[in-house]
C-alpha cells in the first residue's frame, strides 16, 4: 500500500476548483492538498473546491471512445454500488453546479437528514465524501444513511471543523477514526501516489475515495488543478479506472464512470482514503 498520512485532507467549495494544496496534520487540517475553505451555502460540487466552474454545461459526453473496462482485479468488483449523489435529486446537480439553481430548491433535501432547509443549504455543497461513505455503506448493508445525517456523525470525530460560518473538511485522519469507530470499517489514509499506483491500492482496498478536480466531469476539459473533490473508486487497472462521482452532472458522469488511467491521473490529487474489505 502506498504511503500513508495522518493530516490529509479535502476541503469543500471554494470558488476556483484548484483550492489550496498543502498537506498538515491534525484535526482542522482544512488547507490540506486541494482544500479550500467553504463559505456557507455555495453549492460548489462535490463539497470540496469549487467545480462546476466550467461554463454552461458542456456535457462530459460519457466514457470515452479510449476507455477500457477496468476488470475485474482485487476485492472492488465484488460487489454492486448503488449511487447516491450529494444533492438529494441528481438531476438538480448540473444547474447548481453551474450556478443556474441553488440547493435551496433541491425539493427532495428532507431525505437528506438535515434538520432545515438552512442545515441543508450549508452543508449539501461539502459532503461529496458522505455521499461516498453513504454509497459504499449501501454497498456492504443495504442500509441506505441519509448525508447529511453521517456528516453531524462525524463532526464529534474532527472529520469536519466548522468555524463560525466556514466549513472544514472532509479531514482524512479524523475520517478514518470515524470509520472505525462508527461502522467497524477498516480504512487508511494514502498519499503521495499517481494514477499508476491505483491497480495495486485496488487490489488490497474494496474502495478507495480519491481526491480529484470537480471537473472531472467533464473529462475533456483541463482542470485548472488537481484535488478538491471526492469519487468513488469501484476498480481500477492499467488501463482504466472506475469510479462514481456525487456530482455528477448527467447519467454519464455519474454512476460507473470510466476514464482512461491517464485522463483520470490529469485530475487526480495523489491521495485518498482506501477502505479495506470487510
Amino acid at each position: 500500500m502506498p504511503a500513508e498520512a495522518a493530516g490529509a485532507a479535502d476541503v469543500g467549495p471554494g470558488g476556483g476548483g484548484a483550492g489550496r494544496r498543502a498537506a498538515r496534520e491534525g484535526a482542522g487540517a482544512s488547507g490540506a492538498p486541494g482544500e479550500a475553505d467553504a463559505a456557507p451555502g455555495k453549492g460548489a460540487p462535490g463539497g470540496e473546491t469549487a467545480g462546476g466552474e466550467a461554463a454552461g454545461g458542456e456535457a462530459a459526453g460519457g466514457v470515452p471512445e479510449t476507455a477500457s473496462a477496468a476488470g475485474t482485479a482485487g476485492p472492488a468488483s465484488r460487489r454492486p454500488v448503488p449511487y447516491y449523489a450529494q444533492w438529494e435529486s441528481p438531476e438538480l446537480v448540473g444547474a447548481i453546479v453551474t450556478g443556474r439553481a441553488t440547493a435551496a430548491q433541491d425539493p427532495r433535501w428532507r431525505e437528506s437528514g438535515a434538520r432545515s432547509l438552512d442545515e441543508y443549504v450549508r452543508w449539501s455543497g461539502h459532503v461529496c465524501g458522505m455521499a461516498c461513505l453513504k454509497m459504499l455503506l449501501a454497498a456492504r448493508t443495504g442500509r441506505v444513511e441519509p448525508t447529511i445525517a453521517l456528516a453531524r456523525r462525524a463532526l464529534p470525530h474532527g472529520a469536519y471543523v466548522e468555524e463560525g460560518e466556514w466549513i472544514r473538511g472532509l479531514i482524512y485522519a479524523p475520517f478514518v477514526r470515524f470509520l472505525a469507530d462508527e461502522f467497524g470499517i477498516a480504512a487508511r489514509v494514502v498519499t503521495e501516489v499517481t494514477e499508476a499506483d491505483l491497480p495495486a491500492i485496488m487490489a488490497e482496498a474494496e474502495f478507495f475515495l480519491a481526491s480529484v478536480h470537480p471537473d472531472i466531469r467533464w473529462p475533456a476539459h483541463e482542470p485548472p488543478g488537481r484535488g478538491g473533490h471526492l469519487v468513488l473508486v469501484t476498480a481500477a487497472s492499467a488501463e482504466a479506472v472506475v469510479f462514481s462521482n456525487p456530482s455528477g452532472h448527467d447519467a454519464a458522469s455519474r454512476s460507473d464512470v470510466t476514464l482512461p488511467l491517464a485522463v483520470f491521473g490529469r485530475f487526480f490529487a495523489g491521495r485518498g482514503v482506501a477502505v479495506l474489505p470487510g
